[in-house]
């Protein structure tokens, strides 16, 4: 702008040093062109003549406003065959549901007719066990077999239960039945983990009782159930104290539910989860895979897949728990190293839009907006194609029929979807 001799206080309008550096400028020159690169520069280099280049913003990836879900039919059961079928399903809070809607049970059985049922996050104190085991025996009389892993470190927290058509062979009367296995509890609490004092080596707390119903007819007929534990029991102390492992040994296989720790909004417990819990959990499934074939089922709480994760290209994802790097390699090494594979992508490899759970904060159920985060695995020498004499352990007596997600059974009931597995029993 023209400046004035009264806004710079020179009655020549400007000051004697500016007048005089004026003077000596040289003709601005118009519509200079940049400087060229020539061939084989890359040009990334900045100088006095080379602007320095902007940094190109990712394209954000628009998504759709409703996640459009691939076709994954269930696989169709031979005629004849002797089926085993098991279903888990993280209720996010078990007494509020069985208050609530306590019909969301009975709809799961009458339309799969499971023998067995794993519940993950019940959030019940080893103080709620006995009524919860009543109020479910009254929904579901067919399962007298009813365990519960409680938290032991935390109220409100965590936890495991499973429901069984079979009884534990020689389990004796309700009264006098043998409790599932539980092991003394060595390694550090999660109070250690948040900031707070190491948990002292502790005995072991009483341990849940796993009851049955009297004069219910005995009509079931599939495998025998052995025995039910709590935690890696029989391979290594501890990790029962946050009530995250059922382990149902049946006649020919092991049946394992585990709720894994979640590795926090800041990823506080991340190191506990690939360092310590994923590595032992990872040798306990090994024991158990050289006795037995062995089916894990469970919120896993990892989307291992790009697949399993709606917006994968949110750069938020990889520091999100479940998603990050560390936690989806660290599931891929349990598979090889286990020799498991993942039922569900073992007959829909390719199929997308098929998630288990759905952040109710922000209302992504409707959008289909979601995370595969629930899983059934199984030794992979149980699956037809891998032959029944290939991998470890004996001679394999069941085969994988079937992966799937009930994503449409209980919605609103919780923010994760039921699933299930079909085994066939070859004997």
């Amino acid at each position: 702008r023209p400046e004035t001799a009264a806004f710079l206080g020179h009655p020549s309008g400007l000051t004697s040093q500016r007048a005089s550096r004026v003077a000596g400028m040289p003709p601005k020159k118009k519509n200079a062109e940049p400087p060229t690169t020539e061939a084989g520069d890359d040009g990334d280099v900045a100088t006095s003549e080379t602007p320095l280049k902007k940094k190109t913003k990712k394209t954000k990836v628009e998504l759709p406003e409703i996640i459009p879900q691939d076709p994954a039919p269930r696989q169709p059961i031979p005629g004849g065959t002797k089926t085993f079928k098991a279903i888990s399903w993280n209720v996010a809070g078990l007494r509020a549901l069985i208050e609530k809607q306590p019909e969301m049970f009975r709809k799961i059985v009458d339309a799969e007719q499971p023998d067995v049922i794993a519940l993950q996050e019940h959030k019940l104190q080893d103080a709620h066990v006995e009524d919860l085991t009543k109020k479910l025996k009254a929904l579901l009389p067919e399962y007298p077999t009813v365990t519960f892993a409680c938290s032991t470190v935390k109220k409100g927290y965590s936890g495991v239960a499973v429901l069984c058509k079979a009884r534990v062979v020689d389990g004796g009367d309700e009264d006098t039945r043998e409790p599932a296995k539980k092991p003394k509890t060595t390694q550090p609490g999660i109070a250690a983990f948040f900031g707070g004092a190491a948990d002292a080596p502790k005995s072991a707390p009483a341990p849940a009782p796993t009851t049955k119903t009297p004069n219910v007819p005995s009509a079931y007929a599939g495998p025998a159930l052995l025995s039910v534990a709590e935690g890696f029991s029989g391979f290594k102390d501890g990790y029962a104290d946050e009530g995250r492992v059922l382990t149902l040994e049946f006649d020919s296989f092991f049946l394992v539910f585990a709720y894994v720790p979640n590795s926090g909004m800041k990823l506080e417990r991340l190191a506990y989860r690939v360092n310590a819990w994923d590595l032992d959990f990872r040798l306990y499934l090994a024991f158990l895979d050289a006795k037995k074939p062995v089916v894990l089922g469970g919120d896993l709480n990892v989307g291992h897949l790009d697949a399993d994760i709606y917006n994968k290209d949110a750069p938020h994802v990889k520091k999100s728990a479940g998603l990050t790097p560390e936690e989806r390699l660290s599931f891929t090494k349990t598979l090889e190293s286990v020799n498991l594979r993942d039922t569900f992508r073992a007959f829909h490899e390719n199929a997308t839009g098929w998630f288990t759970y759905w952040s109710g904060r922000v209302g992504n159920r409707p959008k289909n907006r979601g995370l595969r985060l629930d899983y059934f695995l199984a030794s992979a020498r149980a699956f037809a194609c891998e032959g029944s004499g290939s991998g470890s352990g004996s001679p394999v007596n069941v085969e994988v029929l079937d992966g799937y997600i009930l994503d449409r059974l209980t919605v609103g009931a919780s923010d994760h979807a039921p699933l299930g597995v079909t085994l066939a029993l070859r004997r």
